[in-house]
């Protein structure tokens, strides 16, 4: 890693995960994602994943302090959130003048329990977080400390220590601005024995149904936003050509809810002669037989 890097991104180990044990550890998608945005911005970046490489939060801000990031963020989920605030905690206390920020669904849901559960947490992003990132980075590495026009965030108002909540930000409509995940800021080859962990992509945003399991819905307000198959398979290639990876999991709510978006990049994927396999998640009343035979000639693996 770099030293002096603009943002440090972290993703916290999850003590309590069975998927460790089994050796169901995957890239944070998540992360990569707010990386590519930062580096398209000209940020420099850093991910740094615990959840795989097991540091422990002692020597994760030890790098921390060696790396001196102006913006540190964490990403977690309700199994995470414990030790996700542990590692801001350390940090906060090397790198004093860091700003220190969180994001994922669980903290979307219960941003004023996190904020007030740690007096070193600045920061908490609501939802979607690749423009967030990149305006909380614009402003750690400016003169100025007022987040107020910082769309999408609660924050604590360093002059009085009072909680704050900014504006709404809208989702974002037009998903293949979006850059490519930054899967050269984690190291691939250290996920398991077989890469087909390694290539998850996400094809869509949102939900329109409402399970009670599940908070897609709730933090998208069930509406459903997706890439066009051009982008999709572009991401796929680039997947093939420069990470040699040719299973795909594509990591959707609900993959095939636009049944004429998926019969799409089923037909791209044959029309650039990709050999790959695949595997994709779906309600049973999305599905239809001739859906599901054109993704099987385009690499649709049925194995559980």
């Amino acid at each position: 890693m770099n030293k002096n890097i603009d943002v440090l991104l972290i993703n916290p180990y999850d003590e309590n995960a069975l998927k460790n044990e089994l050796g169901f550890i995957t890239p944070p998608t998540n992360l990569m994602y707010l990386a590519s945005s930062l580096e398209k911005e000209s940020y420099s970046v850093n991910i740094l994943d615990d959840d795989l490489l097991q540091m422990g939060y002692t020597k994760v801000s030890e790098l921390a302090e060696k790396l001196n990031p102006k913006l540190v963020g964490v990403t977690a989920t309700t199994s995470t959130i414990k030790s996700a605030l542990k590692y801001l905690e350390l940090i906060k206390r090397i790198l004093p003048n860091s700003l220190t920020v969180i994001g994922g669904p669980h903290t979307t849901f219960m941003p004023f329990e996190t904020l007030n559960n740690s007096e070193n947490l600045d920061v908490l992003v609501m939802g979607e977080g690749e423009e967030t990132i990149v305006d909380l980075a614009n402003h750690s590495t400016g003169s100025s400390n007022d987040l107020e026009d910082v769309r999408g965030i609660v924050y604590r108002d360093l002059r009085n220590g009072n909680l704050k909540t900014t504006q709404k930000r809208p989702l974002i409509k037009d998903l293949d601005l979006l850059p490519f995940p930054a899967r050269h800021l984690v190291p691939f080859d250290l996920y398991g024995a077989s890469k087909e962990q390694t290539g998850g992509i996400i094809t869509s945003r949102g939900c329109v149904y409402n399970c009670n399991y599940c908070s897609s819905s709730l933090i998208m307000g069930k509406k459903f936003c997706s890439r066009s198959p051009d982008n999709v398979v572009d991401e796929i290639e680039e997947l093939i050509d420069k990470y040699q990876i040719y299973d795909i999991g594509f990591m959707d709510d609900t993959f095939m809810l636009n049944k004429r978006r998926v019969n799409d990049i089923a037909h791209e994927i044959r029309a650039r002669n990709l050999d790959l396999s695949f595997v994709a998640s779906s309600r049973v009343d999305s599905e239809d037989q001739n859906l599901l035979q054109n993704l099987k000639n385009s690499g649709l693996n049925n194995k559980n």
